[in-house]
């Protein structure tokens, strides 16, 4: 069974990339994760794409819903697109950002779903990509 995801996973990716390639559409940043049994595309976002700003305005709204964190969101150095079904579909976002709290500066995670409006944070641990798209899959996938 998981050798038979794995040809899905590869196939998808490869119709994916041949499809931007022959649309001309510009590189896509992607990889694929596995998590408890899944396998997950995690769309790396470009910040000079014209929709990331909007991404950004999920994240700050999510960081202002949570009454006990005080700051300001301050940039985010990676951000990812969990894509959920088709295209134009449920989108799930996942950032490591830094929230800057009167010049003191504290990275966390963040994800959020615009679906139903999954809005989870996790501050410390490991900040890296692969842990991000899981921490993304596990909190705020899907609608």
């Amino acid at each position: 069974m998981v050798v038979c995801e794995r040809v899905v996973t590869v196939r998808f990716l490869f119709l994916f990339l041949l499809a931007s390639i022959l649309l001309g559409v510009p590189f896509v940043n992607a990889t694929v994760f596995e998590f408890e049994g899944r396998s997950y595309f995690v769309h790396v976002e470009n910040p000079n794409r014209s929709y990331y700003g909007e991404i950004m305005k999920i994240f700050h709204a999510a960081l202002l819903a949570q009454s006990s964190i005080s700051g300001e969101l301050k940039e985010c150095e990676k951000v990812i697109d969990l894509p959920v079904g088709t295209a134009k579909g449920n989108h799930s976002y996942g950032g490591i950002c830094t929230l800057d709290q009167g010049g003191k500066e504290i990275k966390f995670i963040i994800c959020a779903d615009i679906m139903v409006g999954h809005q989870v944070m996790q501050f410390g641990g490991i900040l890296s990509q692969e842990r991000l798209a899981k921490f993304v899959a596990l909190n705020c996938f899907g609608g």
